[in-house]
């Protein structure tokens, strides 16, 4: 016979449970989407400690991106290649897209440049959005090197907006139900119809043309 679920006021050291917090009332359940980790007890109470979303972290075949490194990377690669040239990502979201196989990750960047004020067709020449592709992928961890040089993970992809994506992106969140107050755009996304939403206002694309070997990633465990 099957050993009852622990209670959940008494989760096991090192469980990772997802809380549902409870009305006063009792009568409505929310699924706040948090990771926690079970890190021991104070007197009855369980500590917690805060280890990611579940619906933030991007995973194709055994490796997995957290919010924390893909935010990381995407900061890194702004730092480097766009950020001199005048350019600052005014949207981001992401997707580990599988309509292919081997999958491979996409990034949806909507840029501005305040040297320009956004001329249309003012996009980054080649080179440069090759070069964020790389830098994003040399600042993911090392299963994902491994995995990508094995080519079980396809090369990292940028696909560049145009202006407002992300507006309609808000809009159609809005629409679906989501509170315009406390809307924020998500890291990540699954719905293929909030996909579509952005791919229907591409510009540009562009890919890695390096294999990674996770320095950066190295670089930032290191400190």
């Amino acid at each position: 016979i099957a050993s009852p679920p622990p209670a959940a006021s008494h989760p096991p050291i090192s469980s990772a449970p997802s809380p549902s917090p409870t009305s006063s009332e009792g009568l409505y359940r929310y699924r706040v989407g948090d990771l926690l980790t079970v890190t021991g007890f104070y007197n009855a109470t369980p500590l917690f400690l805060f280890s990611g979303r579940h619906d933030v972290i991007l995973s194709i075949d055994h490796e997995k991106i957290s919010e924390e490194e893909l935010l990381r990377a995407i900061s890194k690669a702004i730092e480097l290649h766009l950020g001199p040239l005048g350019y600052m990502l005014s949207g981001s979201t992401a997707i580990a897209d599988i309509s292919k196989l081997p999958g491979h990750y996409v990034l949806f960047w909507e840029l501005t440049n305040a040297r320009s004020n956004h001329v249309v067709g003012d996009i980054p020449d080649q080179t440069v959005m090759e070069n964020c592709c790389s830098t994003v992928e040399e600042c993911f961890d090392q299963m994902y090197c491994k995995i990508r040089q094995r080519a079980n993970i396809t090369a990292l992809e940028i696909r560049v907006l145009e202006r407002g994506a992300f507006d309609a992106l808000m809009d159609f969140f809005v629409s679906s139900g989501a509170s315009a107050g406390q809307y924020k755009t998500p890291t990540a996304i699954r719905s293929k119809e909030a996909m579509m939403v952005l791919e229907e206002r591409v510009v540009a694309r562009f890919f890695s043309k390096e294999i990674p070997r996770g320095s950066l990633y190295d670089d930032y465990v290191k400190k």
